[in-house]
């Protein structure tokens, strides 16, 4: 089953991220990717752990806790943030990344909180 499990999500992952690479100057499309990547990782954060996907299933954690709340189409650099989940999960899969691995976690981690760090930024730059 972990074999499929792997199958099914490569697959997965490898669709959502050409539908938001697709999206990217439809705001309706992007909101569309972004709540399919949201289904996605929260099965994948389902299901990762079951198959010793520990770290998969961190990704995942972290993608549904971004995306939750997203109900207008997202910006840019959110639409980046969560193209950073989807191909940080394509590499775990890819090489097969099973149990904790610290390394490839504190590597996403910090690029992730940066990318947000930036985008929150822009936004207050927004304000009127």
């Amino acid at each position: 089953l972990a074999a499929d499990f792997a199958i099914w999500a490569r697959d997965d992952l490898g669709s959502v991220l050409g539908a938001l690479d697709a999206a990217q100057d439809d705001p309706e499309g992007l909101l569309k990717a972004a709540k399919n990547i949201f289904t996605i990782m929260h099965d994948i954060k389902g299901q990762a752990g079951t198959f010793g996907y520990n770290l998969l299933a961190e990704i995942g954690e972290s993608a549904c806790e971004f995306g939750r709340n997203l109900t207008v189409p997202p910006t840019s650099e959110q639409a980046a943030i969560l193209r950073l989940h989807v191909v940080a999960a394509q590499f775990v899969v890819g090489r097969n990344i099973t149990g904790d691995d610290t390394v490839v976690w504190d590597q996403f981690r910090a690029k992730r909180d940066a990318m947000i760090e930036q985008a929150e930024a822009g936004s207050e730059n927004d304000l009127p």
